[in-house]
């Protein structure tokens, strides 16, 4: 019964984009059983909707997921959630080179460092 409360409430949560308090929901569950792949499938998306989640959380998000499939190989949802799982780790792997080209980018050479201090000292 609690089970099915903490995974409603994390439901609930996930859909008030209250991702944090829905991943605690799902965390508290696992504390009273680890068996049941629906607890892994709803905390990987608690991971994977929140645009906040790091590459790490992802990647534990993937893990969740495919522990729910191990758990339950027939389920056609978490073979879905899988993809966009790794859709989401693709995204974060995309913004994180553009961010680390704009920096390169941005990054004046020593040559450029003294004729910019040049012109400044006119």
């Amino acid at each position: 019964m609690l089970l099915s409360l903490l995974l409603c409430q994390s439901i609930i949560y996930m859909e008030q984009s209250h991702y944090e308090e829905s991943l605690k929901c799902c965390n508290e569950a696992l504390k009273i059983s680890n068996e049941i792949p629906e607890i892994y499938y709803r905390r990987s998306q608690s991971v994977a909707y929140n645009v906040s989640s790091t590459m790490e959380e992802l990647k534990n998000s993937l893990n969740d997921i495919e522990t729910a499939l191990q758990i339950n190989p027939n389920e056609g949802h978490y073979k879905e959630h899988v993809k966009l799982v790794k859709q989401r780790i693709a995204e974060v792997q995309d913004l994180n080179k553009r961010i680390i080209q704009s920096i390169i980018e941005s990054k004046p050479t020593k040559q450029e460092q003294a004729v910019s201090h040049q012109i400044l000292e006119k």
